[in-house]
Formats: C-alpha cells, sequence, structure tokens
C-alpha cells in the first residue's frame, strides 16, 4: 500500500469510526439523562453511577473506532493483533470517558468559570492525558512491532488533543435546553471532526512506519 493512499484511508476510517463510536456514546448518554435525569443522579449523591455509565460508553465508543480502525492498519501492518487493538481502544476510551466524568466537572467549577492562564494550563494538562491514556493503551500493542512506538503516544496526545478541543466546543453548544434535532448533528459532527484531527496526526506517524516496512 503506497503511503498517501493509507494515510488517506487512515483519516477516512478512523474518522467514520469516531463518528458512529462518539454518535452512540452521546445519543445513549442523552438517552439515559432524559430517562434518569442527570440532575437527580447529581442530587442523590450518586456521581459513580454516572461515572459507571460513561465509562461503559467509553468502552463501546473505542471499541467500535478500534474495529473501524483495523481495517487500514492490517492492510498495512498485517501483524497487528486486530482483537488486541480494539479491545485496548476500548480501554483506553473507557479509562479517559471515566477520568473525564468524575473530573471534569470539578476542574470546570474550580477552574473554568472564568478564562485565565491557570485555566488554559489546567485545561491543556486535562488534554494531554485523557489523550495520553489512549495512546498508552494502544501502544501496548505497536511496541510489539515497532522500535521506537514510543511515539505513537506524542503523535496521539497531539492528535487526540487538537480532536478533543474540538469536540470540547462543539458539544459546549448543547444545552439541557437543546432540541434533540440540533443535538444528534452536532453530536457527529463533532466526533467526525474530532476524528478526522486525531487520525490525520497519527497517521503522520503510521505512514513513517509504512515506509520503512
Amino acid at each position: 500500500m503506497k503511503r498517501n493512499e493509507f494515510l488517506i484511508q487512515w483519516v477516512l476510517y478512523s474518522s467514520f469510526g469516531e463518528l458512529l463510536g462518539f454518535g452512540f456514546a452521546a445519543l445513549s448518554g442523552f438517552f439515559i439523562a432524559s430517562v434518569l435525569g442527570y440532575e437527580d443522579i447529581m442530587l442523590n449523591q450518586s456521581p459513580w453511577l454516572l461515572v459507571l455509565i460513561m465509562v461503559v460508553a467509553g468502552f463501546v465508543e473505542g471499541c467500535i473506532l478500534g474495529i473501524i480502525q483495523a481495517v487500514p492498519l492490517l492492510k498495512a501492518f498485517p501483524l497487528v493483533s486486530k482483537l488486541r487493538w480494539t479491545i485496548l481502544t476500548g480501554t483506553g476510551g473507557a479509562i479517559a470517558w471515566g477520568i473525564g466524568t468524575l473530573v471534569g466537572p470539578l476542574l470546570s467549577e474550580k477552574y473554568f468559570t472564568n478564562i485565565s492562564f491557570v485555566s488554559v494550563l489546567v485545561a491543556i494538562s486535562m488534554l494531554v492525558v485523557l489523550a495520553g491514556i489512549l495512546g498508552i493503551t494502544q501502544w501496548i500493542e505497536l511496541k510489539k512491532h515497532f522500535t521506537d512506538s514510543w511515539k505513537w503516544i506524542v503523535y496521539t496526545i497531539v492528535g487526540w488533543g487538537i480532536g478533543l478541543s474540538i469536540s470540547f466546543i462543539g458539544t459546549s453548544t448543547i444545552t439541557e435546553n437543546t432540541p434533540i434535532m440540533w443535538t444528534i448533528p452536532i453530536s457527529l459532527l463533532s466526533g467526525f471532526l474530532m476524528g478526522a484531527a486525531a487520525s490525520f496526526v497519527t497517521g503522520l506517524y503510521l505512514r513513517v512506519k509504512l515506509a520503512e516496512a
């Protein structure tokens, strides 16, 4: 497979995978919130229920992304395990969504009410942690195949850091009063753009490895 052809396929498949995965997570979260009530969960002091729900949603989202990413990935690198890649991607998604759900509201209340140097620093740090988690879990499989696989973590932090920023901006426009006819397209577009930004950056690393193969 040619390098540019792989990069195009990687971006397209990953973007579509993230669109499906993020769309599933967002819609399932919206459905659960409408049934259980987000405020009711928090007022009843049951935040762990919300975290558990988001962990499951994050795992499913990651698995959907991993399955679809595996199509171009295995064409270029057939020794990569599809099963391990899928499970590790799902695991990264579950941990990231869990941490984001548990820590995010606390940081928002303390640092994000007003824009400042500290709030920007905290936001960047949070993005690095969340993106780094996925990079580390996927690195567990890639280190079996690439000697400099640690670079994958760096590329993932940069790519998903950009992607998550795009996603946060998009989904921040959604409130409890936003009609479902707008919630769905905003969520899907946010997921697609997040996946496109992240996969383009990570694809640059894989493109180099393909040239070395």
